[in-house]
């Protein structure tokens, strides 16, 4: 894999679907991915799906949505809140992606963020709004980008 793929992957991965979502291998749910279905059949997928969450990113001039807004490289702008304090008429001030996640899972015990049905984003998108500065390590880095976790946890030793 050369340096443009590796950089697609990281960057879209948690927003491609067949990683969201994999698929089974031969439509066996019990069935174990092997070397070549995950060479072959997966990864490309996933591949195919970055480049076009990438293509998109690069045509998009007005951002709409949450996935827009990370992948366009504004998470750390304060632009999000969170739909279940709106919901329910809390005072729940914008902020940064990072923060909102975690106001979710540490406020509201939520283990899987739904992004577009749990968090909200400003109708008025200013690219002159601050971000939050402060340094992320592993841990935070990758729940901001959009990681379960739970998931992961097992996987990956911080």
């Amino acid at each position: 894999m050369n340096n443009m793929q590796n950089l697609l992957i990281n960057k879209y991965l948690p927003w491609c679907p067949s990683f969201r979502n994999p698929p089974f291998h031969d439509n066996d749910p019990y069935k174990l991915w092997d070397d070549e279905f995950l060479m072959s059949t997966l990864m490309p997928k996933i591949w195919n799906e970055a480049k076009e969450l990438h293509k998109k990113s690069k045509s998009n001039d007005i951002i709409t949505t949450v996935q827009e807004a990370v992948i366009g490289d504004c998470k750390e702008y304060n632009i999000f809140k969170c739909k279940i304090c709106k919901s329910k008429g809390d005072n729940y001030e914008e902020t940064s992606y990072l923060n909102v996640r975690r106001h979710l899972s540490h406020i509201h015990l939520i283990c899987h963020i739904d992004d577009e049905e749990m968090i909200d984003m400003s109708g008025t998108f200013n690219k002159g709004i601050s971000h939050d500065n402060f340094v992320n390590d592993n841990r935070d880095w990758l729940f901001s980008n959009g990681y379960n976790f739970n998931l992961l946890n097992d996987f990956v030793k911080f």
